[in-house]
């Protein structure tokens, strides 16, 4: 993927960047664990039941993704709310 087709998905909000704990806390933002327990705490009770909560970040996001029909509109909301 080029350089310009990333800058153009980060414009359009198409995009989300998972770089580290490191630079998300010096940031003021929360860590991976942290946002893997919002995304489960702010699911509703019905598919909070079905999701383990996990602090892997990649795997309760991928895990929820799938839960939802392969909609990203929850994680991308929930992230947005969350930073």
């Amino acid at each position: 993927m080029s350089k310009e087709r990333i800058f153009e998905l980060v414009r359009n909000e198409e995009l989300l960047l998972f770089v580290g704990a490191g630079m998300s806390r010096y940031a003021g933002y929360p860590s991976g664990a942290e946002l893997a327990e919002i995304l489960h705490e702010n699911l509703p009770s019905d598919l909070r039941e079905h999701i383990v909560l996990t602090w892997d970040l990649s795997e309760i996001a991928d895990n929820i993704y799938q839960v939802k029909g392969q909609n990203r509109n929850y994680l991308l909301d929930t992230i947005k709310k969350a930073i």
